[in-house]
This record gives C-alpha cells, sequence and structure tokens, in this order.
C-alpha cells in the first residue's frame, strides 16, 4: 500500500506516478489469493476490454493494467517470457 499525505502535488516527485496513465486497472494478489494464469488472464482481458468499450477516451496508449502479487508470478514469467515487456526498473 502506498499512502502518501501531501498539501502539495507530488506527482513529479514520487516516481511510481509516472508509471500510471489515464486509466488504470489494478488487481492485487496476495497469497492466499495467488496469480493464476488460466483464471486471471481472461479476467484481465474482460476488464481491459469492457474499460476500452466503456470509455471514450480509453486506448491501449492510455491504459495501464497492473497486477500486484505478493509473490513473484513464476509460471506466468515463464510461460509468457517473450510477451512480457519490463517497462522500468523497480516498477
Amino acid at each position: 500500500m502506498l499512502v502518501v499525505e501531501t498539501d502539495k502535488p507530488v506527482t513529479r516527485h514520487v516516481k511510481v506516478f509516472d508509471y500510471f496513465k489515464a486509466f488504470n486497472i489494478i488487481e492485487f494478489k496476495s497469497v492466499n489469493n495467488p496469480f493464476r494464469v488460466a483464471e486471471d488472464l481472461p479476467k484481465i482481458l474482460i476488464y481491459t476490454g469492457g474499460l476500452l468499450l466503456n470509455e471514450k477516451k480509453a486506448a491501449i496508449a492510455n491504459t495501464t493494467f497492473t497486477v500486484l502479487s505478493s509473490r513473484k508470478p513464476e509460471r506466468f514469467l515463464r510461460d509468457y517470457k517473450n510477451d512480457v515487456q519490463r517497462v522500468k526498473n523497480g516498477v
């Protein structure tokens, strides 16, 4: 969890904000609810498709889908290693 309390804008001071765009879908995965390729990939497509269809200004170029996981999704990274793109180190 990232909590930033301030009375001034922080977007240019906190690097994680550089990653996000106009539309952002975030999926949180815990130890008890790990990332499962067969279950979660279709969900990603449904969320992204729904956003792109329902928001007139949403497009692939201004939309992110982020999975925050309590552990590294080894199988996903192994199975989709040619499709995974690192945007920035640490993000």
